[in-house]
């Protein structure tokens, strides 16, 4: 029964946390390059351009990391501990790898994927904790 509980929670939480970040999402995607060169001069532009490519993955972090917690409300504590080292390894291996070879756009372009990898990953791991407390049985 309880863990129904804490699954219900996370879920009711997730969906007022994308409903917060839902619309600043868009516009940014749509309008940051333009709104960047409104409010900064032209020179601007690209950090515009920039801030659109990463805006997905800023999203998912804001959800993912708000409700990150839950992990260690459920005695989750080890499989945290355990994907934070993983996604280190893993962005340092994105890096080390792949951004001598790639140009700057290219470089926001996979670490924005590798982000949204992550996360999902990461969120996963939340729900299964959710569904799985320990010492709550």
């Amino acid at each position: 029964k309880a863990n129904k509980n804490i699954t219900k929670y996370l879920f009711t939480v997730t969906g007022v946390l994308v409903s917060i970040v839902m619309f600043p999402t868009a516009i940014l995607i749509t309008y940051a390059e333009e709104i960047f060169s409104w409010v900064f001069g032209e020179t601007w532009r690209m950090a515009g351009q920039l801030l659109s490519i990463l805006m997905p993955a800023l999203a998912l972090r804001f959800v993912v990391s708000t409700v990150s917690p839950l992990l260690g409300a459920t005695g989750h504590n080890k499989v945290s501990a355990i994907w934070k080292i993983s996604s280190l390894v893993v962005t340092f291996i994105m890096f080390i790898g792949f951004a001598p070879s790639l140009t700057v756009m290219e470089i926001f372009i996979a670490m924005v994927i590798t982000d949204l990898i992550l996360y999902l990953s990461y969120y996963l791991v939340i729900i299964y904790a959710a569904m799985n407390p320990v010492g709550y049985r």
